[in-house]
């Protein structure tokens, strides 16, 4: 891949039409002393798969795709895949863990508060779904969920396969071809409500690109607009006059982002905007009573989107709320309440296999384009800020280091080193030398973004090797050479799965 696409991430102008629009080349990209670059997310132009920036020493320069399925490399597009016999894939991917960090784990967490920002979640809210969601039980149905729809979609797929097939060259039409064809489509229906059977050709085309949904709801949307229909919802007076205007900058911009979130590696933000649209919504309708009547509604009579919407929420209510309901209506009444709901999800789904695998991309669509562009930005912007503010606050040094006093310069004694955290690395180091003569030799000093989780992480996995008598935890029996390669190896492996690690390595030789 000789190009990529910056998605989400820029110090000033993320989430911005030009940025998601603005095409870097292999060869005018670099990670070496250029921090702008690190901020963004890279997506590669074609599929709109993660993108890792590859600089082999030979001076060739390109994009690759991240942690492939071994069919997808073999399978893999001449023209989106950059291949190369001369260099093998662990070297690859240590040479760019710079740029890999800023992929999965960073542009998670940034989604979630960029979600948080948009409905407005207080920190204290923020916190407390992070932690509801980390429930092994909230974790278990989203697994069935998942489960559920690659079963249903498989039997579509096998179904329907040559009227999937007829309708494939519409794939690859540009966002405005198919929201003209979804206007259309609307502006020609005799009945407004009526449900479309599959394999309708607007159906088929959502489920040839979910991406669809949500230019077939922009669409909608703007029709319901010119033919001033009073359920069309405005902020205010100039909102509405200037609403096509609106949803032509959504048309823009908000199907690449549905297009990212709808990715293979994007699921636990997917999961995790499920679950708070969820809760939130079953909450409403609870309070409001509005959706009582499905409990004794049969299962072909709910409509799927509402019903799942209503039940999901409800299972998740009682997975969360546990502690506080087993008290009040008893162990076995929870049980049988919560089986009964269980089996109305599971007989959703097997009566409207086509609408509950379409389930998330609806709530998806639904929670991405219900909030319009500016408040995206100003959504991104808080995030952003949130993020530097952090990073300043939390960003300091892990460091390895021995006392001179035993070490002479590796003369002398060998056997145990310091590792800690510190903020400002050159006022730790004249700190020391009020416990030791000769100071304190830095013999390998990490910059991190979080020296709290990065020391935890760390002293965790070298917990075996700790001193514990009258030493403090941050000592270890272990020789310099030895604590160097161990340490080095465990800043790779959480820099990969969490990203909070930049690889900004100073080495000290004989102080720093």
């Amino acid at each position: 891949m000789k190009e990529a696409v910056i998605f989400l991430h820029g110090k000033e102008r993320i989430y911005l039409a030009e940025d998601l629009d603005r095409i870097i080349k292999a060869d005018e990209f670099s990670i070496s002393g250029d921090e702008e670059n690190l901020r963004y997310r890279l997506v590669c132009g074609s599929c709109n798969s993660p993108a890792i920036f590859v600089s082999k020493k030979n001076g060739q320069k390109y994009f690759r795709h991240p942690a492939r399925k071994t069919k997808e490399l073999k399978e893999r597009d001449e023209n989106c895949e950059k291949r190369s016999n001369s260099i093998s894939p662990k070297t690859i991917r240590t040479y760019n863990r710079i740029v890999e960090q800023t992929t999965m784990g960073e542009y998670c967490d940034n989604f979630k508060r960029i979600y948080s920002n948009l409905y407005k979640f207080d920190e204290i809210s923020y916190q407390e779904w992070n932690f509801l969601f980390e429930n092994k039980r909230v974790k278990s149905l989203f697994s069935l969920i998942k489960k559920e729809g690659n079963k249903n979609i498989s039997k579509i797929k096998s179904r329907y396969a040559s009227e999937l097939s007829k309708r494939q060259k519409y794939v690859n039409q540009d966002y405005e071809e198919r929201f003209q064809f979804f206007y259309k489509f609307h502006s020609e229906l005799d009945d407004p409500e009526k449900n479309l059977d599959f394999p309708h050709p607007v159906i088929v085309d959502i489920l040839n690109n979910p991406v669809n949904i949500i230019i077939e709801r922009l669409a909608s949307t703007l029709l319901l607009h010119d033919l001033k229909d009073p359920n069309v919802s405005y902020l205010d007076e100039n909102t509405k006059k200037l609403f096509p205007l609106i949803i032509k900058d959504q048309l823009r911009e908000l199907p690449r982002i549905y297009q990212m979130l709808l990715h293979e590696n994007s699921q636990e933000i997917r999961e995790w905007c499920l679950f708070v649209y969820l809760i939130i919504a079953y909450t409403e309708d609870f309070k409001k009573g509005s959706k009582n009547h499905l409990y004794n509604t049969p299962v072909d009579k709910i409509y799927t989107f509402e019903g799942l919407k209503f039940f999901l929420g409800e299972l998740l209510f009682y997975i969360t709320n546990k502690e506080k309901l087993i008290p009040k209506i008893g162990e076995e009444t929870y049980k049988n309440n919560y089986s009964f709901v269980l089996e109305k999800v599971k007989d959703i789904y097997k009566h409207d296999i086509l609408e509950s695998y379409l389930f998330m991309s609806r709530v998806i669509a639904e929670t991405i384009q219900g909030k319009s562009i500016d408040t995206w930005y100003k959504a991104v912007n808080k995030a952003n800020q949130t993020r530097i503010e952090n990073e300043k606050e939390n960003s300091g040094y892990i460091y390895i280091a021995v006392n001179n006093d035993v070490y002479r310069d590796g003369k002398g004694m060998d056997d145990r080193v310091k590792i800690g955290k510190t903020k400002k690395i050159q006022k730790r180091r004249e700190d020391y030398k009020t416990f030791s003569a000769e100071g304190w030799l830095f013999l390998n000093v990490w910059h991190v973004t979080n020296r709290h989780r990065a020391e935890n992480f760390i002293h965790s996995r070298l917990k075996r090797f700790q001193i514990r008598k009258g030493a403090g935890k941050e000592f270890f029996e272990l020789p310099s050479s030895v604590a160097a390669q161990k340490v080095e190896k465990l800043v790779m492996e959480f820099q990969s799965k969490n990203g909070f690690f930049t690889s900004e390595i100073t080495s000290s030789g004989k102080g720093f």
